[in-house]
């Protein structure tokens, strides 16, 4: 279970299960928090704990009180994520979903997708780049610390073909009509009346 916190108070978690024998990871669910209680992301960390009693945990140590928090007063067993290379690590994460390595259970209802879809990257003068600022990326950042957590334990195996769950196509297809929905209902909403204009 990812675990991120910051923007406008808002917070993120991803699910996401893998095996040591194979590169498939998969993200089970996507769950996004507006302006949560300390105790509310407990009570969703412990939920998830009775579930799944053999559950790792990596949250971002940079929201220290956050951090501190949820580990100390709530005594959850949560490891500090890393965050160094974000953009390098974006980018292996990305190269994985291509490669069907990486897939989603539901992309049409996860906050993560919808982020993805907002994100926008800066080029500095340098040639690096960097995240614009004051865009939400709480469930992004929670998925890409497990995703890089669960990267120390992955081996792939010899041969092995990403049709466990989808094929790349297949997944691809999901996630496109996913972004189309979500555009087509933004538009929608961009025509719906508003009051007190």
């Amino acid at each position: 279970l990812g675990m991120d916190y910051g923007h406008d108070d808002a917070a993120a978690s991803s699910l996401c299960v893998w095996r040591e024998d194979t590169p498939l990871f998969v993200e089970l669910e996507s769950t996004l928090f507006h302006a949560p209680s300390m105790s509310e992301l407990a009570g969703h960390v412990r939920g998830h704990m009775e579930i799944h009693p053999d559950i790792e945990i990596v949250g971002d140590p940079g929201s220290k009180a956050y951090f501190e928090e949820l580990r100390r007063a709530h005594e959850l067993p949560i490891m500090p994520a890393e965050k160094s290379s974000k953009f390098d690590w974006i980018q292996i994460k990305n190269s994985a979903y291509r490669a069907g390595q990486c897939q989603m259970v539901d992309p049409a209802s996860s906050p993560h997708v919808r982020e993805i879809g907002d994100l926008v990257w800066r080029v500095k003068p340098d040639g690096t780049k960097e995240e614009a600022q004051g865009l939400p990326n709480n469930a992004c950042d929670a998925h890409l610390y497990i995703f890089r957590h669960a990267r120390h334990y992955m081996r792939p195996e010899t041969g092995w073909e990403p049709h466990t769950v989808l094929t790349r196509e297949q997944h691809n297809k999901r996630l496109e009509d996913a972004m189309i929905a979500l555009e087509e209902s933004e538009m929608e909403d961009d025509n719906e009346p508003r009051w007190n204009e």
